[in-house]
């Protein structure tokens, strides 16, 4: 193969998949270090001019995939909520059961594990009052299926008070979840599973 044969090979266009592949990759870039850079310095006080550096790219390249951080922070939620989604099979017919409200318990608290320190740093993220406040209208329009569920399991189950059961067990597992990311290696992890399932699985009706 001669010199030339070479640069033509190397300068050839890309093809569409390999632009598709090479977009992706920065925009995942991109995420990876607002997550950082969100969670240590604070939503507020991060610029995109701190961003593009963190992510080792040009600022305008940041604006080719986001229009401003507040995007930036939607990609991050959604990203979140579709890696949890894409573990979790949702029960047929929008309907709870006991045995996917076991799955979801389970993987409510596996999937902490596996990433611990970039469950962290989300932590660190939507706890910031400005994040909070941005994003709880989005947050709960997105949950809103899953409580739905929730509030007819409970209510069919014969609970006196579904909602409140519901938000029971929500606030339950986000504190099961801080525990974790704060001591991941000593803490019960099969012994709470058993305890949130004999508490939050009701087999029979009141």
């Amino acid at each position: 193969m001669t010199d030339r044969s070479v640069n033509l090979k190397i300068m050839s266009p890309r093809t569409k998949e390999q632009l598709e592949v090479l977009k992706a990759e920065k925009r995942e870039k991109i995420i990876e270090a607002a997550i950082e850079l969100f969670a240590l310095q604070g939503f507020n006080n991060a610029s995109i001019s701190q961003l593009a550096k963190q992510a080792g790219i040009s600022k305008g390249l940041v604006y080719t995939y986001f229009e401003s951080k507040e995007e930036i922070l939607r990609a991050i939620m959604h990203d979140v909520r579709e890696k949890a989604m894409s573990r979790y099979e949702m029960p047929p017919e929008g309907k709870m059961t006991d045995e996917s409200l076991i799955r979801l318990i389970d993987l409510s608290i596996d999937l902490v594990l596996e990433d611990v320190d970039h469950i962290k740093l989300y932590f660190s993220i939507f706890t910031q009052p400005h994040v909070f406040n941005l994003m709880l209208e989005e947050m709960w329009e997105q949950a809103a299926p899953l409580m739905k569920m929730f509030y007819e399991y409970y209510e069919e189950k014969g609970v006196e008070d579904p909602m409140a059961m519901m938000r029971y067990f929500s606030a339950t597992i986000d504190g099961i979840q801080m525990h974790l990311v704060l001591d991941p290696k000593n803490f019960p992890v099969e012994q709470v599973k058993k305890l949130v399932i004999n508490q939050f699985v009701i087999k029979k009706e009141k």
